[in-house]
């Protein structure tokens, strides 16, 4: 089977806390999946498959905060992750783009969000609601990195709650049981709160008030 060669690179960098004090003794993890695939419920196998040479799925980081995984396969798109969700220093990710500059990758504190739908009897709404990420990267993180809770179901009260997640800007979707799915843009949930997205309302026509 004939297989087009491309050429191992380093991916290299340092993790960071808040203003830029490196962090030691971090585990890093590196993903990689074919160039251009879609998510679309294939989960990316970590790296092992296409390179040459010794490679490593994990790493930590050494007393300077660095950071490297020797020969990836350059054709690859990667994901590269620094800590966890429950993780106390916190979490950070970086697509890289040019191998040949060294990453930084900041540590944040995890995101939560909470929400309540009603009816229009101002009632606890029967629902499922999902957050999408704007964020480049995040959706891949989601497929690799279990624990994270982007998708909720309302509760007796019709409440959701969301996360841990990583902060930024979503968009809600709320699917209520026998009625449209509706979509909330530009729903901000910054990194280390818990914000409250407030209260939904159906009304007729099954519009959304908040």
């Amino acid at each position: 089977v004939p297989a087009l060669w491309h050429a191992p690179v380093a991916v290299r960098g340092r993790v960071v806390a808040e203003k830029e004090a490196p962090v030691p003794a971090i585990p890093v993890r590196l993903w990689a999946r074919a160039r251009g695939k879609s998510s679309g419920g294939n989960t990316p196998e970590p790296i092992g498959v296409a390179v040459c040479g010794p490679s490593k799925v994990e790493t930590v980081t050494d007393s300077k905060g660095e950071f490297a995984f020797a020969a990836v396969d350059s054709s690859s798109e990667l994901l590269v992750v620094a800590g966890a969700w429950d993780d106390k220093r916190g979490i950070g990710l970086a697509l890289p783009k040019a191998l040949d500059d060294a990453l930084t990758l900041t540590l944040e504190q995890p995101a939560f969000a909470t929400a309540r739908v009603l009816d229009r009897g101002d009632r606890p709404a029967v629902c499922k609601a999902r957050l999408e990420s704007y964020q480049p990267g995040d959706t891949w993180l989601m497929e690799v990195l279990k624990g994270s809770r982007y998708e909720a179901d309302c509760d007796s009260k019709g409440a959701l709650t969301f996360g841990p997640m990583l902060g930024g800007n979503m968009s809600l979707q709320i699917r209520p049981k026998n009625a449209v799915i509706l979509n909330l843009d530009q729903q901000a949930t910054p990194a280390g709160k818990k914000t409250d997205l407030g209260t939904f309302r159906l009304t007729p026509g099954d519009e959304v008030v908040v």
